[in-house]
């Protein structure tokens, strides 16, 4: 049996509302991929930097890119408390007066302890070694002992405000929590309320497809040839009877002929 169909076509009309909506949702997406991107960065450069440090049994060396949190106020207002400053491993014979870095202490009174001042002088001992005195830009005198070049961790590049806060607060464990975990879960749970909806929008569409659709039933041939549509046709009885006399007229005329 052949079946013809007549399918309707379907126009979705999308309100601004809605387009807002799905820009909204992308642009919330974006960042929240954004920072589940650099958080798993952090981890993992933190993984790779430890497992290297342990086989290479690095104590004191300075990777090549790091960060500090500033624990006290002698760099204000340059640097201020709980603000992070990221250092990059410099050659020493590049540093010059004016330079921000963070290096381990020697003084007596900070023996070993990571410290960040500027650059007073660069000094050159009788050995010519190059060495630094360093200064506070908050505090009124120099340092007391000269910074040695392998006891530098880094020149500062740049500061970031107010990080030491947030790394306080990931020190708690609800910190983390609240600032990790969740919104890894909360991307987690979020994609599978997208996939999901997008399974059922695809199912409607599926369900009406074929809402509006007629089908037209044909018979068979063979049942068209079994029982032919009959033909009509009209009788005209004074319509025949003058044809016949015409045609009688037409044999006397021979006749005589």
């Amino acid at each position: 049996m052949h079946e013809s169909v007549i399918e309707t076509s379907y126009v979705y009309h999308v309100s601004k509302i809605e387009k807002l909506k799905n820009v909204l949702n992308s642009i919330i997406r974006f960042f929240v991929n954004l920072l589940f991107i650099f958080l798993i960065g952090v981890i993992l450069v933190t993984l790779i930097y430890s497992v290297y440090t342990k086989k290479s049994g690095l104590k004191t060396s300075a990777p090549l890119v790091s960060a500090y949190v500033i624990i006290s106020p002698s760099m204000v207002p340059a640097i201020n408390v709980a603000d992070a400053v990221i250092a990059y491993k410099p050659n020493p014979k590049n540093l010059k007066k004016g330079d921000i870095i963070t290096f381990s202490s020697t003084d007596a009174r900070y023996t070993g302890l990571t410290v960040t001042h500027r650059v007073l002088q660069v000094i050159h001992d009788e050995f010519g070694i190059r060495k630094f005195r360093t200064k506070g830009d908050n505090n009124t005198t120099a340092d007391d002992s000269l910074v040695n070049s392998e006891n530098i961790y880094g020149k500062v590049i740049f500061v970031i405000p107010w990080l030491g806060y947030l790394q306080m607060f990931l020190t708690k464990s609800y910190g983390w929590i609240l600032l990790v975990v969740l919104p890894c879960i909360g991307i987690i749970v979020y994609d599978i309320l997208r996939l999901t909806k997008t399974l059922k929008k695809s199912k409607i569409t599926k369900d009406i497809q074929f809402k509006d659709i007629e089908i037209l039933e044909e018979e068979d041939d063979d049942q068209i040839r079994k029982s032919p549509s009959p033909i009509a046709i009209d009788h005209h009885p004074d319509l025949e009877e003058k044809q016949i006399e015409e045609v009688k007229k037409d044999s006397d005329e021979i006749e005589l002929l």
